[in-house]
């Protein structure tokens, strides 16, 4: 059997694709022996751009700035965080993103009864059960018209 040894060297800079690059390399790393794979991610803010060239991206210019940049060891790489933790990070983003846009939500609300001269409740928790059973009977009394606004024909 004849031993094969190499050193191969991914830097690619990071992007909207997350780590699913990073991950698939480190994997394939753990598959094949006889060999090392590294993989760095170059921040974008990072990668020294030539004067005059920022208008023009290309994937050639892209690439060969990313090489200078690895040679000359001018960006420091993105720290991988475990897939574990990216999940966590991903589940308080996401909650977040949530809560914001229940706040959103809310308001929007809030701003249509104002708008049509609808009172909010004074009584009891927000959004809760009776609240929003107040809140639909307030809507309810600006629907119908008061009985000394509706003409009676005698």
């Amino acid at each position: 059997m004849i031993a094969v040894w190499y050193e191969l060297h991914v830097v690619y800079e990071s992007g909207p694709h997350g780590y699913n690059l990073h991950d698939w390399l480190v994997e394939l790393r753990e598959e094949y022996e006889g060999g090392a794979i590294f993989v760095y991610i170059a921040p974008p803010a990072m990668v020294p751009k030539a004067p005059g060239r920022k208008r023009m991206k290309t994937d050639r210019r892209d690439s060969a700035s990313l090489i200078q940049a690895f040679q000359t060891k001018s960006f420091r790489p993105v720290v991988v965080p475990d897939r574990a933790s990216r999940e966590e990070r991903e589940l308080v983003r996401t909650r977040e993103q949530m809560m914001r846009m229940r706040t959103q939500l809310k308001n929007r609300i809030h701003g249509m009864m104002k708008f049509h001269g609808v009172e909010y409740p004074r009584q009891g928790a927000k959004w809760s059960g009776k609240w929003l059973e107040q809140l639909a009977a307030n809507v309810k009394a600006v629907r119908t018209p008061p009985a000394a606004c509706i003409m009676r024909s005698e």
